[in-house]
């Protein structure tokens, strides 16, 4: 029985720019700015020969508190199908997915993407078929089918500290580069407040208002070379972002980051690190104002934020 096993980081959106005009999905995406994780989605995939005339596609979406997910499987479902097909590959296996999510889903943590990419890698392993950049390329354009986000592959696809200049499926034709910090981050999240990002990015003025948001913000950063001494500016062009795009004033994330706030003050660390949102989720991450600074303690802060009831989790950025 062939099997292999994936793992990819999530990615959080610190800014970004609607580009779907195109008919094409792999011409579509975003132009933008964000960071890269080490936790994410591992992804299973194993093959069997099928007893039946229709063989199966067994998919199993494990969420990070350990249960079972209805959602997203028709988007893994596609993704089989198009791998299949491309490969010209017959339809005579059974297919078992597991996707084990190690983030929330829904809370702008790059998961549908991660778990594509990797889902579909490891199917290129188990058919030892298809090229690393052909195989993001169909991760990226089953996102897009699916309305499931815009530059998450791509973003994913460049690492670390990430800037996406040209939109589409990596390697091409999206372009992006980025650079690594290995430091830790906190991530926040507010329980119960899930939603889509079709519910943004497919809704005209929205996407009016993002987009225009978006487009200033990397005039700016475009001006500067990326590499670490863009962290500063970067931060506050994504806080520019939030408010000048309406995002921070929808979906209570401004409520949010003043939860977070307050707690940083009380806990000393406001002269630190700062928050920032994460896109599209109600949801934010914990950084560090100064890539310089020494590293601080944060076990104690995400204690506070668990309990006036928000959910927390200490990432590696890459």
């Amino acid at each position: 029985m062939p099997e292999a096993c994936v793992s990819i980081g999530g990615h959080v959106t610190l800014l970004f720019s609607i580009r779907d005009q195109s008919l094409l999905p792999r011409r579509q995406g975003s132009t933008g700015a964000g960071i890269c994780l080490e936790e994410g989605v591992k992804v299973t995939v194993k093959t069997s020969d099928s007893s039946d005339e229709k063989p199966q596609f067994h998919i199993h979406l494990i969420s990070s508190e350990g249960g079972v997910i209805d959602g997203n499987k028709p988007m893994y479902a596609s993704l089989i199908e198009a791998f299949l097909s491309a490969h010209r590959i017959k339809k005579t296996k059974d297919h078992e997915v597991t996707v084990e999510c190690s983030l929330p889903l829904s809370q702008g943590f790059g998961m549908s993407a991660a778990g594509l990419l990797a889902c579909s890698i490891a199917l290129g392993e188990c058919y030892d078929c298809g090229e690393i950049g052909v195989l993001a390329r169909l991760a990226h354009r089953i996102e897009r089918q699916h309305s499931a986000g815009l530059g998450d592959v791509l973003g994913i696809w460049a690492g670390g500290v990430e800037i996406r200049t040209v939109p589409g499926a990596p390697p091409y034709p999206g372009k992006a580069k980025g650079f690594s910090i290995q430091k830790k981050g906190l991530l926040i999240w507010q329980n119960q407040e899930e939603k889509h990002t079709s519910t943004y990015i497919d809704h005209k003025g929205w996407k009016a208002k993002i987009s225009t948001a978006g487009d200033t913000s990397m005039q700016r950063l475009t001006q500067h070379k990326w590499d670490k001494s863009i962290w500063p500016i970067l931060l506050e062009e994504a806080d520019n972002f939030s408010r000048n795009s309406g995002m921070l004033e929808d979906a209570g994330r401004n409520d949010l980051l003043s939860q977070i706030n307050l707690q940083l003050e009380k806990e000393n660390l406001h002269e630190y690190y700062s928050p920032h949102l994460c896109m599209i989720g109600t949801s934010a991450i914990i950084l560090p104002k100064r890539l310089g600074h020494q590293e601080q303690n944060l076990e104690q802060l995400s204690q506070c934020l668990q309990n006036v009831g928000l959910g927390t989790l200490s990432v590696l950025m890459q």
